[in-house]
C-alpha cells in the first residue's frame, strides 16, 4: 500500500504536497506486538511503564488527501503485513550455504 501511494506521488504533475499514508484505523502497540510474536514464535520482552507526560492516547492517519489526489486505498491489514515483512526477512537475512 505504502509503495503504490509513493509511486503515485511521484508521478503527480504539480508542486509537493505531505501525505499521510496509513489507514485510517489505529493501531494499538501491544497488538503489533502480539502479531510479531505469533509471527516470529518468539515472545518479546516488555516492560510496562506510566504514559509520559504529553503522551498521546490514541491516533490515526487523516488518508483524505492522498485519497483525492493518489487513489489512496489501504488493502493490507495490519496482520497481513506484519506476515509479509517476517517471511521476507527470513527470506533476505537466510544465511547463504
Amino acid at each position: 500500500d505504502i509503495v503504490d501511494g509513493l509511486i503515485n506521488a511521484l508521478e503527480l504533475p504539480f508542486g509537493h504536497f505531505l501525505f499521510n499514508l496509513g489507514n485510517r484505523r489505529p493501531e494499538s502497540l501491544l497488538k503489533l506486538i502480539d502479531l510479531i510474536e505469533k509471527e516470529t514464535s518468539k515472545p518479546l520482552q516488555k516492560e510496562y511503564l506510566p504514559m509520559q507526560q504529553g503522551e498521546i492516547v490514541s491516533t490515526c492517519a487523516d488518508i483524505s488527501l492522498a485519497e483525492e489526489l493518489l487513489s489512496f486505498s489501504p488493502k493490507t491489514t495490519l496482520k497481513h503485513g506484519i506476515e509479509k515483512f517476517v517471511s521476507w526477512y527470513r527470506e533476505f537475512h537466510q544465511p547463504s550455504e
